[in-house]
């Protein structure tokens, strides 16, 4: 079995809780994907960082849409508003969303 550094497990949570496959970080880590689940299960760093990046990515609202469960509503921009700030709110809206629905 390849030994991966902890930064690449890392990456390769962080990965994992934006919505690729197993398949996938394990290509990126050089393991195969049950090397993958299995860390999801049995490593506590590895859980450790993918339940932060899956909770960042729930209070910004963007666990929906790395889940697939909605796709990203059209960009609305206030007259005075940057891209990245309609971004933002459109985000936040979603998460507004999925908190009214207890996800």
């Amino acid at each position: 079995m390849a030994r991966v550094s902890a930064e690449k497990k890392a990456e390769g949570a962080r990965w994992l809780a934006q919505g690729r496959s197993a398949e996938w970080v394990g290509q990126l880590c050089g393991v195969t994907e049950r090397t993958v689940r299995a860390w999801r299960r049995n490593d506590p760093e590895f859980r450790r960082v993918y339940e932060q990046q899956l909770g960042g990515l729930r209070s910004q609202g963007l666990l929906a849409i790395a889940e697939q469960r909605q796709t990203p509503p059209p960009l609305r921009k206030k007259q005075d508003e940057t891209t990245l700030e309609a971004l933002g709110a459109a985000a936040l809206k979603i998460g507004r969303k999925e908190a009214d629905r207890g996800r």
